[in-house]
Order: C-alpha cells, then sequence, then structure tokens
C-alpha cells in the first residue's frame, strides 16, 4: 500500500482489520470527484485503539448516543 492508492469497497474492512491490529498505518480518506481539496471524511486507528474520524458534515447531532456508549469525543 502506498500513499495516494486507491481502495475500492472491498478493501476497506481488511484494511481496517489490519489498522485495528496495528498491522499498519493508515488514513483512509474520501475526497469529491475530481476535488484536490480537503477531505471529506477521513478515519484513522492509532495506538490503543484510538479512532480519529474526521468529517466535512456536521456530526455534532451524534455526540450524545455516543457519550452513551462511553466515548470519549475530543472537540
Amino acid at each position: 500500500m502506498k500513499t495516494g492508492n486507491v481502495l475500492s469497497r472491498r478493501h476497506i474492512p481488511n484494511m481496517l482489520r489490519l489498522m485495528l491490529r496495528n498491522g499498519l498505518y493508515a488514513e483512509l480518506e474520501h475526497k469529491a470527484e475530481g476535488s484536490d481539496e480537503a477531505y471529506m471524511f477521513k478515519v484513522f486507528i492509532g495506538y490503543d485503539y484510538m479512532m480519529g474520524v474526521h468529517s466535512a458534515v456536521d456530526l455534532s447531532s451524534l455526540q450524545d448516543e455516543l457519550r452513551q456508549l462511553a466515548m470519549y469525543l475530543e472537540d
């Protein structure tokens, strides 16, 4: 896997599995078609199962539900 490689949907579950097992570090990004601008959505999994989700869409409506699941949310 190299920087900038494009994955098909069928590869994403295996990539996430490897990321969770610390088999590799990757940031999965989705950009608007034909755009070199910032991502629309990005997810990464770091040390000790820390997961980062970044989105161009406002996800603040999910905060209460995520906190009920005992998830830590960073501002």
